[in-house]
């Protein structure tokens, strides 16, 4: 291989990993340029660098030595809202959660198109609550969402509204 298919190689696992991506293989080879010093030279396939290593190494090819390490975290993107169903006498709220590797869902209502509340914090894989405070069949209950991934926020998500 030659150092140019290398620094490919090196740069599209990383992308891979910072995408959430399942392939163990891209994840382990984006791991170990995260931090580990690896960077590539023009006399050799790799070499150990004296700098951070990750994406910032694959940028100092001629010199063998590492950047500044890693990928800077990316915000997940917003769930796809599916539903507000009237279930047992309140709301059951529903979506598609597209960032499976997400840390957290933030769910926020509102009554009658007031202003958003947080709600509930559920797991990051959560694709559902039954809301029993949206229990009034006067009052017409809207939510949206956000992931959370690392400590950032999607977009909000779009609406979806019921009546208990």
């Amino acid at each position: 291989m030659t150092p140019r298919t290398i620094v490919l190689l090196f740069l599209g696992a990383a992308l891979l990993a910072a995408c959430g991506s399942d392939d163990s293989e891209g994840s382990s080879a984006a791991a170990a340029g995260a931090g580990g010093g690896t960077s590539v030279s023009t006399t050799s396939a790799a070499t150990s660098g004296s700098g951070g290593g990750g994406v910032g190494g694959a940028t100092s090819a001629s010199t063998g030595v590492g950047g500044a390490g890693g990928a800077e975290p990316v915000a997940p993107e917003a769930p796809d809202m599916k539903s507000a169903m009237k279930m047992s006498g309140a709301l059951h709220v529903s979506w598609t959660n597209i960032a499976l590797d997400g840390d957290a869902v933030h769910l926020f209502r509102n009554e009658n198109g007031g202003a958003f509340e947080e709600a509930y914090v559920l797991t990051g894989a959560a694709t559902s609550q039954h809301d029993t405070a949206a229990s009034d069949s006067s009052v017409t209950y809207c939510y949206h969402a956000q992931c959370e991934r690392d400590g950032l926020l999607s977009a909000d998500s779009d609406e979806v509204c019921g009546t208990p």
